[in-house]
């Protein structure tokens, strides 16, 4: 993953949100709809990413919030929620 890799507390509490079906932003309850955001926050996000100038920057920007645990890969979501409902994983 490189650029994208979080902490490995950053990690569970990401697995935590999505396993208990929370929206990844700090104090908000709705339910994720996609990238572990609820609709109004993922459209903050590509909202923001549109205006920014280059790809470059888009692709930083992004980077910045996976690392910080802030939204999802692509993808992630799936893998996150099987690991967090497999009995032989350990969470935190």
């Amino acid at each position: 993953m490189g650029a994208f890799n979080r902490t490995r507390a950053k990690q569970a509490e990401v697995e935590a949100k999505v396993a208990a079906g929370q929206c990844l932003i700090d104090g908000c309850t709705c339910k994720p709809r996609s990238r572990g955001l609820c609709d109004h926050h993922r459209m903050l996000f590509y909202y923001e990413l549109r205006h920014l100038d280059t790809p470059e920057e888009r692709a930083k920007f992004e980077a910045d919030q996976v690392r910080d645990g802030k939204i999802l890969l692509p993808g992630e979501s799936v893998k996150t929620k099987r690991r967090a409902r497999s009995p032989f994983t350990k969470v935190g």
